[in-house]
C-alpha cells in the first residue's frame, strides 16, 4: 500500500458529463455539514445553539484580533471558511476518506475568494484610494513603475502561499499516519506495538488540522484588513 494513494482523485460516476469524484463528495459533505451547523441544527437543539454562539464568539474574537474592528458583514465569510476547512482537514483523518485540503486547487479557490473579496470590498469602501495599496503615497513617483508591479505580484502571490501552506501540512501529516498503519499491518505480531504509536500521532495531526484551519483563516482576516482599513 502506497501512502500517497490516499491523495488520488477517484471518479465515482459522471452526471450530465460532469465527473463526481471522492474530492467532490468530501467537499459536498463539508459544505452540507457546515450549513447544518451554522443554519439548521441550532434551531432543533439548544445545546447546538449554545455551541454555535460559542463558535461565533471565537470567530468575532479572531476577527477583532486580526482586523482590529467590528465588521459584522465579514462574519459569514470568515466563519464559513474556518468551518469548511476544519471539517475538510478532520474528515481526512477518517480511514478511506479523502482529504480535499491536501490538493492545492480547492485551497486556491477559497484563497482566491478571499483575495478578490479584498479587492471588491476595498474598492467599495475606499474607492480609488484602494489603489494606493499598490502605489503608496509615501513612495517617490520615480519609483512607482518599479514598485507597483512588485506590490501587485506580491498581493496575488498570497493565493499561492495560503494554498500551499495548507496543502503541504495536510499531505505530510496524513502521509505519516498512513505509514504507521502500513507498518502496523506488515509487522505481524509486533504490529499492535506500532499501532499504539499511531494514537499520539493521530492526536498531533488532529491538532495540526485545527491549527492549519485557524492559520488560514487568521491570514485571510489579515488580508481582509487591507480592504476595510486601508493602510500604506
Amino acid at each position: 500500500m502506497n501512502p500517497i494513494e490516499q491523495f488520488n482523485i477517484v471518479e465515482y460516476f459522471t452526471l450530465f458529463g460532469v465527473p463526481f469524484t471522492n474530492s467532490a463528495f468530501a467537499m459536498g459533505l463539508a459544505t452540507y455539514t457546515s450549513s447544518l451547523f451554522l443554519v439548521f441544527w441550532p434551531k432543533m437543539s439548544k445545546n447546538l445553539k449554545l455551541l454555535r454562539e460559542v463558535y461565533f464568539e471565537f470567530i468575532e474574537g479572531l476577527m477583532s484580533q486580526s482586523i482590529g474592528g467590528h465588521y459584522p458583514f465579514l462574519v459569514p465569510l470568515v466563519s464559513s471558511i474556518f468551518l469548511f476547512l476544519l471539517l475538510g482537514n478532520l474528515f481526512g483523518l477518517v480511514p478511506e476518506f479523502f482529504t480535499f485540503t491536501s490538493h492545492i486547487l480547492p485551497n486556491a479557490i477559497i484563497a482566491s475568494i478571499v483575495i478578490f473579496g479584498v479587492i471588491v470590498i476595498g474598492i467599495y469602501r475606499n474607492g480609488v484610494e484602494f489603489l494606493h495599496l499598490f502605489a503608496p503615497k509615501s513612495v517617490p513617483i520615480i519609483l512607482l513603475p518599479l514598485l507597483t508591479p512588485i506590490e501587485i505580484i506580491l498581493f496575488f502571490v498570497r493565493i499561492i502561499s495560503l494554498s500551499m501552506r495548507l496543502c503541504i501540512n495536510m499531505c505530510v501529516g496524513h502521509m505519516i499516519l498512513k505509514i504507521f498503519l502500513i507498518l502496523a499491518k506488515q509487522f505481524g505480531v509486533a504490529g499492535p506495538m506500532v499501532g499504539f504509536l499511531y494514537i499520539p500521532f493521530l492526536g498531533m495531526e488532529t491538532a495540526v488540522c485545527v491549527l492549519q484551519a485557524y492559520i488560514f483563516t487568521l491570514l485571510s482576516c489579515i488580508y481582509l484588513k487591507d480592504a476595510v482599513e486601508l493602510h500604506h
